[in-house]
């Protein structure tokens, strides 16, 4: 019972995360997907520092323990975090947009999203996977409903999806023990009792994110809504590398470097991403074309569906080794090279854009990847070497 629990959390977790973005790429036009690109990636932003900040913070401590009051001390900082991301989506979302209703809808849907993500992460690592198996349900019927009652009653695809995944997120955090905020029990209490274990993950998150969060959203004033949308929509390609990689890095973190650095465990990720690459552009620069109905943020990645091949080949390799590095690599090495990857990040997406417009951002974006996925192996050569090269002989 306890695998099939596991398969179902793995399955209907991939689902919750997956349904709204993917949802955005088929219903929304390119204005429409820049508009929600900017709460997205707000939330994007506000996962990464609450996982860091409290998530990751409360697993490396959980060995020292706080008794009856973990989830009370745990939920408390979440709960105040959330609140603070919904709050910075309404007012970016809004100012930026025009649109305050959606801006509303989208900081819910932000807010509500974190707090049942680090709830789910709390109960899962403490209690197992049946432990979420109800709010996982729950979330992704819920936002199925809501979607189909915007399609149905002919709503703006828009306002519909962030709607839906605001209703979605809370009906999918209500299932949770409610947090009993108190005194000593926010974000500020939290952060002050546990800095020590908190700064390290942080900054390393931050650096990750100038490069990944910042730097799109510095160049959405430069684009307009509509090249924005196109920009971002290009991204989603990334989508079935994190739903393939993620589930199993668990595994792969169990794995010694003399078979994660190995000539064979290479020669299989380079085939899966030959595989996926080959999908990619079948599906974008094959069929696509060809379905006279496809418009918006599809038709703009049929458009471009070299530059996405391009993007899944090399976003495989460097999610993979990405992954091994977080295990193996020494501190310093993993710093130095999240530094890097930012500098590209940020360097060669502005290039392309100030020098052939959105064509030239989209390219930069993929000349970034190309780049950042050789960071990883190369630093994991320089320090395990010796590894491959005894692997090798094997």
């Amino acid at each position: 019972m306890s695998r099939l629990h596991f398969v179902g959390s793995s399955v209907l977790g991939a689902a919750g995360s997956a349904m709204v973005p993917i949802s955005a790429l088929l219903l929304f036009s390119t204005v429409d997907y820049g508009a929600f690109s900017v709460p997205y990636l707000i939330f994007a932003l506000g996962w990464s520092m609450t996982l860091s900040a409290v998530c990751d913070t409360w697993a490396r401590g959980r060995s020292e323990g706080t008794g009856r009051r973990e989830w009370d001390s745990y939920s408390g900082a979440l709960l105040t975090g959330a609140a603070a991301a919904a709050l910075v989506t309404v007012a970016v979302t809004g100012f930026v947009l025009g649109n305050w209703m959606n801006a509303v809808a989208a900081g819910a849907g932000v807010g509500a999203n974190i707090y049942r993500l680090g709830a789910r992460f709390f109960h899962s690592a403490s209690k197992g996977p049946q432990a979420v198996l109800a709010s996982d349900t729950a979330g992704v019927a819920v936002f199925v409903l809501a979607v189909a009652a915007t399609l149905v009653m002919h709503l703006p695809p828009l306002a519909g999806v962030l709607t839906g995944w605001a209703l979605a997120s809370l009906a999918s955090a209500l299932l949770f023990p409610l947090p009993r905020p108190g005194r000593g029990t926010g974000l500020v209490s939290w952060v002050r009792q546990r800095r020590a274990r908190i700064v390290p993950l942080l900054g390393e998150s931050l650096l990750m994110d100038a490069g990944s969060i910042g730097a799109p959203l510095a160049m959405a004033p430069f684009l307009g809504t509509a090249n924005f949308g196109a920009y971002r929509s290009i991204s989603s390609v990334a989508m079935p590398i994190q739903l393939t990689l993620d589930p199993i890095r668990p595994n792969i973190s169990q794995m010694p470097p003399s078979v994660l650095l190995s000539r064979k465990v290479l020669a299989v990720v380079l085939g899966v991403a030959a595989l996926m690459s080959a999908a990619c552009f079948a599906v974008l620069g094959l069929v696509l074309p060809h379905l006279h109905f496809v418009a918006g943020a599809l038709a703009t990645l049929a458009h471009y569906a070299v530059a996405c091949t391009v993007y899944v080949a090399v976003g495989f390799l460097g999610h993979f080794y990405y992954i091994v590095s977080r295990g193996i690599l020494a501190h310093g090495s993993l710093v130095r090279g999240r530094a890097i990857q930012t500098a590209m990040h940020i360097l060669f997406p502005f290039t392309g854009l100030f020098l052939t417009g959105l064509d030239g951002a989209i390219w930069g974006f993929v000349a970034a990847n190309a780049a950042a996925a050789l960071v990883w192996p190369a630093f994991l050569l320089r320090q395990h070497g010796a590894v491959v090269g005894a692997a090798g002989r094997a």
